[in-house]
C-alpha cells in the first residue's frame, strides 16, 4: 500500500506558509512561473526526479541536453531554529534567496557565485551566502556528468526540510524568483 501525507498548504505568522515538499516543489513553481514570463533568452527548464536518491534524472538531462550552464532552484535547510549555535546554520529564514559556494556534492562555479551576488546587489533582491557546507542536490550531476556543466544554485531558506510540514518566509521565495530571472536576463 501507498502512504503519502495530506497536503497542508497553510499561510500563517508574518508572512510564512508551511507545507509538505517545499524543497523541490518550490523549484518547480518557480521554474513554471519563468517558464511563462517573457524571456529574452532561450532557456531549457528541466522538471527532474530522484534528486533525493541519487540525482538520476539530473543526470539523464546532462547527457542529453549537454548544458554549459546549469542554475539549480530548489530550498535548503534553515537551520535558524532555536538552540542551533549561529555557527551551525546553515542559513536563515527572512534574509532572501542562498546562494551556495559549495555542498557536499558541488564546488560551483566561483565566476557564477559571483554574478549572482553582484546582481542582488545591484537590484537589491535580498541574498545570503550559505554558511555550511552540507546537503546537495542536482548540480552534482551537472557539474559531473556529459561535458561538465558550469554550476549554481539558488535556493529559498526552508526550516523543518524534508518533513511533512515545511515552513518557509514568502519574501525568501520571491528572493529566489527575482534573483532566477535577473540571471537568465545575463544571458550566461
Amino acid at each position: 500500500d501507498c502512504a503519502t501525507f495530506c497536503p497542508n498548504y497553510e499561510d500563517f505568522g508574518d508572512g510564512l506558509i508551511k507545507s509538505k515538499s517545499i524543497d523541490d516543489r518550490f523549484g518547480c513553481a518557480l521554474m513554471v512561473d519563468l517558464i511563462n514570463s517573457d524571456l529574452e533568452y532561450d532557456t531549457y527548464f528541466a522538471f527532474n526526479t530522484c534528486e533525493e536518491i541519487g540525482c538520476d534524472g539530473a543526470a539523464e538531462i546532462c547527457y542529453k541536453l549537454r548544458p554549459d550552464v546549469a542554475v539549480i532552484l530548489e530550498a535548503t535547510t534553515a537551520g535558524d531554529t532555536c538552540g542551533v549555535p549561529e555557527g551551525k546554520r546553515a542559513c536563515e529564514i527572512r534574509k532572501g534567496a542562498v546562494i551556495s559556494h559549495m555542498d557536499g556534492g558541488t564546488i560551483y562555479d566561483k565566476e557564477l557565485v559571483q554574478l549572482a551576488l553582484d546582481i542582488s546587489k545591484e537590484q537589491e533582491i535580498p541574498a545570503q551566502l550559505k554558511n555550511i557546507v552540507a546537503g546537495g542536490n542536482e548540480a552534482s550531476a551537472f557539474q559531473k556528468g556529459a561535458m561538465g556543466a558550469r554550476v549554481l544554485a539558488i535556493s529559498a531558506p526552508t526550516r523543518y526540510i524534508h518533513s511533512a510540514c515545511s515552513v518557509a518566509a514568502k519574501e525568501d521565495l520571491l528572493s529566489v524568483g527575482k534573483l532566477a530571472k535577473a540571471i537568465i536576463e545575463r544571458n550566461i
